[in-house]
């Protein structure tokens, strides 16, 4: 948790991909929430997906938008803390790099009527609901794999 495309990037750059087949990259909350610039965000991703296919290219790549999220207002009520900006640049670099991008943002299916049920951050210590629990994270995993599985 906290962690943004630029610590990502430092995480693959120090990882040999020559012998890995797949690979997703699912990131941006935390660049929106830690006020990366889009500039910033989507070189970052273009040197990951470099980084990637240099060691390996026939690695298939799939880049995953950041989902949504709430953040409390001063007065306790969360507001969409939306990352949109940062889900379309994903999507610009997909398309040139010709990669296959899952819009987690728009089509997971949580959202400001169900969030409650799916996230697990404890509001009394921390003023977001950014972290799916358990039941979040099947209904992501299921919808990625399935992307995932329909481009291979």
């Amino acid at each position: 948790s906290g962690q943004n495309s630029n610590y990502m990037l430092a995480q693959v750059n120090n990882i040999d991909f020559s012998d890995v087949d797949i690979c997703s990259i699912m990131t941006g909350m935390n660049d929106g929430g830690h006020s990366v610039s889009i500039d910033t965000y989507k070189q970052n991703i273009r040197n990951m997906i470099d980084k990637i296919q240099g060691d390996n290219p026939l690695c298939r790549v799939f880049l995953l938008a950041p989902t949504f999220g709430w953040y409390r207002d001063g007065v306790g009520v969360y507001e969409e803390f939306t990352v949109d900006t940062y889900a379309n640049a994903m999507q610009e670099v997909a398309l040139e790099y010709n990669v296959p991008f899952y819009d987690n943002y728009h089509l997971n299916g949580i959202n400001k009527n169900n969030y409650t049920k799916y996230m697990v951050d404890d509001t009394s210590q921390v003023p977001y609901l950014i972290h799916p629990n358990l039941e979040g994270y099947k209904i992501i995993g299921k919808q990625v794999a399935r992307f995932i599985h329909s481009k291979l």
